[in-house]
């Protein structure tokens, strides 16, 4: 029989997971036999572990005749069949669902330090709401400063996190002039396009920079 304690000893297996109607019907399989399965290259005698279907392969529990009602087919093989062909790698699929969450937590906190909304900052809930609209196909820097023009150019509530930079005081003009920064006391203030800017430019000649996020003096970096 089959079972959680025989999954342990057979540490080849592969669940293969469909849903219908909000319920989850689970099929052990041999690892890689899928795809070979679904092109014809192999037998299903070759590929299941078991020929029955699960609520939970994990914890052993096998689904009952009237659950089995709503999977098409007039026999167990022919349940299991559509369930190969129209299922997907569970564990892939987990793994997959975690790598997207965890990048929508990075771009989202990434946000947080990037925007404003109506003069505050957002949250991480709310950053993560945004971010969910958008493609997260490539780096997260990358999303996140898309997702920052786009909020900026089409919500006037939205705006750009301003920074303070202080630079020695014998080149305050020229980074004021140069860049058409609006300077109060000892500080610029400045949103991040033009802060890289201002870094090159001080890089370039040598001058040290103090930078502060406006909203958070204690976050300080020195360059």
């Amino acid at each position: 029989m089959f079972t959680p304690s025989n999954i342990k000893k057979l540490i080849n297996v592969t669940t293969i997971t469909f849903r219908k109607n909000n319920v989850a019907y689970e099929v052990p399989i041999y690892p890689n036999t899928l795809k070979p399965y679904q092109n014809n290259l192999i037998p299903l005698s070759s590929v299941v572990h078991t020929h029955s279907i699960y609520k939970s392969v994990s914890k052993g529990l096998l689904h009952n005749k009237e659950a089995l009602k709503a999977i098409p087919g007039e026999n167990m093989d022919q349940k299991i069949e559509y369930i190969l062909r129209n299922g997907h790698d569970k564990q892939e699929s987990m793994t997959r669902d975690y790598n997207t969450e965890r990048k929508t937590r990075n771009v989202g906190t990434y946000l947080m330090r990037k925007i404003r909304y109506r003069g505050r900052r957002i949250s991480l809930d709310e950053a993560m709401e945004i971010v969910k609209k958008y493609d997260l196909s490539k780096d997260v820097k990358v999303v996140g400063n898309n997702i920052v023009k786009d909020l900026t150019a089409k919500d006037a509530d939205y705006e750009r996190e301003k920074f303070k930079v202080r630079v020695d005081t014998r080149y305050v003009n020229d980074v004021t002039q140069t860049f058409g920064i609006e300077h109060a006391d000892c500080w610029m203030k400045m949103d991040g396009d033009v802060l890289r800017k201002v870094k090159a430019w001080c890089e370039q000649r040598g001058i040290g920079c103090e930078i502060r996020d406006e909203s958070e003096d204690e976050d300080e970096v020195i360059c």
